[in-house]
């Protein structure tokens, strides 16, 4: 049925998260790396051919791309029809141990995590530390925890200006 909770959820997606997410760190990262892209699937005619299709037809709880794959699928190889679904993978990471390191290392020092009172002044030694040395992966913790201290820095502590958000400014 046109109209129904999927017509909607796409509709909102189309009108909300495509560009303001999507289409704009597609943008981004193309840009950085000197990349020309294209969005075809985002043509006015195949986007308006495709939602003329009904929702149940178009799409399924478990297989959203399964009318794409099978539209599609005889045009590719075998192995890419198999393939799954990948996004955009931020190489946090990486960044961690390599040019954000000197960031965590200053805004998840224990002093400071023992001045603030809010975060166990032992969160270098058993998050931070196994990570940067590569026995252990803690890049989501680390991470929330940088987002955290980046945002107390600027909007508690009013220090928007210190050595670590002159290092990120860098690394952006």
């Amino acid at each position: 049925r046109q109209g129904g909770a999927r017509d909607r959820i796409a509709g909102t997606d189309i009108a909300t998260q495509l560009p303001e997410e999507f289409l704009m760190m597609t943008d981004r990262f193309s840009m950085a790396h000197s990349l020309e892209v294209r969005t075809p699937f985002l043509d006015n005619e195949m986007t308006d051919l495709v939602l003329s299709i009904p929702a149940q037809l178009r799409t399924h709880p478990r297989n959203l791309k399964g009318l794409l794959r099978r539209a599609i699928g005889p045009l590719l190889p075998p192995k890419l029809r198999r393939a799954p679904k990948k996004g955009f993978v931020i190489p946090l990471t990486r960044w961690i141990r390599g040019p954000l390191r000197p960031i965590c290392e200053e805004l998840l020092a224990p002093d400071r995590l023992q001045g603030q009172g809010l975060i166990s002044p032992k969160f270098r030694d058993l998050y931070l530390r196994p990570h940067l040395e590569g026995t252990a992966d803690h890049t989501n913790r680390i991470w929330a925890m940088l987002m955290f201290q980046l945002w107390h820095n600027t909007f508690l502590e009013g220090s928007g200006n210190g050595p670590a958000a002159r290092e990120l400014q860098y690394v952006r």
